[in-house]
């Protein structure tokens, strides 16, 4: 299928950081780069000649939904006959890893005899936008009435806390009495 075994090639995809995989059209692992060995925990003896059925590895999507195997980027690009590229969880034993995950068909003379894919572990980059966002988050006004503690919105509405705290991402709130207000009862 990749008609290359040359040790140049072999060296420098070794050595790319990112996971690096190679499948045929039987959706057989014939490549694993050291990267992917680290990123999965599983080293290339163990994948090689095997489906992604046969080794321990599952995907979920951003809400924690397992992908059914016709949904795995590679089955994805085998079936479109195109790129494609996805961030998703990759699931390993009980640890849930974001990456980035791209998927290419290698043809020759017009037919796909494969594809190449690379996984990016993209934690780090989550951590960077995170931090961002609530840096920003940390520098915006909010206009909160000093009298009932709603929160001033567009056209002049005026919103809950807890509704604007919600929508905003902190959380579910549940209401209860401090001991402060239970004594003034």
């Amino acid at each position: 299928m990749f008609g290359w075994q040359g040790k140049t090639y072999r060296k420098i995809l070794d050595n790319i950081p990112d996971g690096v995989y190679l499948v045929d059209t039987d959706k057989k692992i014939q490549y694993w780069n050291r990267a992917a060995e680290s990123l999965t925990g599983l080293t290339s003896t163990e994948t090689i000649g095997k489906t992604f059925d046969q080794i321990n590895i599952g995907y979920e999507d951003e809400v924690g939904t397992a992908l059914e195997a016709f949904e795995h980027p590679v089955a994805l690009c085998f079936q479109e006959k195109k790129p494609v590229n996805k961030n998703l969880f990759l699931k390993i034993e009980n640890s849930a890893i974001p990456v980035e995950e791209s998927v290419t068909p290698v043809y020759e003379n017009g037919k796909i005899t494969g594809v190449i894919a690379t996984i990016k572990n993209i934690t780090k980059c989550i951590k960077t936008v995170t931090a961002h966002l609530k840096a920003e988050k940390k520098e915006r006004l909010i206009p909160i009435c000093g009298w009932c503690k709603k929160i001033r919105k567009e056209n002049d509405y005026w919103e809950k806390l807890e509704d604007f705290l919600v929508e905003d991402g902190f959380g579910v709130f549940t209401h209860g009495m401090c001991p402060s207000c239970a004594d003034k009862i």
